[in-house]
């Protein structure tokens, strides 16, 4: 009798474990949902997990939980995705995703070093960009590093909305690294990081990763050309018709600008094949 009792059990999970593998290898939503996509996006942060290995699932009303790497995290994506608070998902047994932690500093009469500053960005990019629309990202700001390991001004140089503002000052106004150091006024930028797309194991979908990946590593070798255009670190758009036709552009204040006409010569060698299938990818370029 128990042997037939736990044979019910284990058949009655099945359905469950399929859908839940189903989800995990395919993730839809990183494809044909770009609140999906962001969430994903954000959670490979967060949760300190390669995006491959996360799923997501909508539940609705802009909200959807991401779950790998044995935590998970849930998001409200409206005009961008941010994080909130939320129950497990049903039937998981992970524990939320930690905050996101800044390296700790020395205690020290110099100034805040670089590589804090560096940790502080990696650790609220994400989440810094989401406050704002495309074509505002990437975001540059002036801040004042206070001794307590605060912030304790900023100002945003790049442009920005009213809203896009208010956004970022309440979570910059969230920061505190660990240590005691002089003030330091420096310039950081919050920008789009690479995003590894997920696999799929279609014919379309292996066709479509081999176009991003022959993209990215386009970008990647002329990346010492393009930054000779933009002066600067910039995100390129690249996007891509069924036929195979490519259009290259930049986001930011430089969409439109002559240092978009320099990148897309860079880029004019550019090639992909026709697979039927369009699609869109957006790289980072940084010094």
């Amino acid at each position: 009798m128990r042997l037939i009792i736990a044979l019910c059990s284990l058949l009655a999970l099945l359905p469950a474990c399929r859908r839940s593998q189903r989800e995990g290898t395919t993730v839809s939503a990183w494809r044909t949902d770009p609140n999906g996509r962001q969430a994903i996006s954000l959670a490979s942060s967060d949760l300190s997990c390669r995006a491959s290995a996360l799923s997501v699932t909508s539940e609705g009303d802009g909200h959807y939980v991401v779950q790998g790497c044995g935590h998970y995290a849930h998001y409200r994506c409206r005009g961008g995705c941010i994080r909130t608070d939320g129950p497990p998902p049903m039937g998981y047994t992970a524990t939320a995703a930690p905050s996101p932690r800044v390296p700790a500093a020395v205690a020290t009469a110099a100034t805040w070093p670089d590589e804090v500053v560096r940790g502080m960005v990696v650790a609220y990019n994400d989440r810094a960009i989401a406050c704002f629309a495309a074509d505002h990202v990437p975001a540059t700001v002036r801040i004042v590093l206070s001794r307590d390991g605060t912030i304790g001004s900023r100002a945003l140089i790049s442009d920005a909305s009213d809203t896009e503002r208010r956004c970022l000052e309440q979570l910059l106004a969230t920061v505190h690294l660990d240590g005691t150091y002089a003030p330091r006024t420096v310039v950081i930028q919050f920008t789009v990081v690479s995003q590894e797309p997920v696999p799929d194991s279609s014919a379309a979908g292996q066709a479509e990763w081999d176009i991003e990946t022959t993209i990215r590593n386009a970008i990647t070798e002329q990346s010492d050309r393009i930054l000779l255009c933009t002066s600067g670190p910039v995100a390129v758009a690249v996007t891509w018709t069924a036929a195979g036709v490519l259009e290259v552009s930049l986001r930011g204040r430089m969409h439109g600008a002559p240092e978009e006409g320099c990148v897309r010569q860079v880029l004019a060698g550019l090639h992909v094949q026709a697979t039927g299938h369009a699609g869109s990818l957006l790289h980072p370029v940084g010094p």
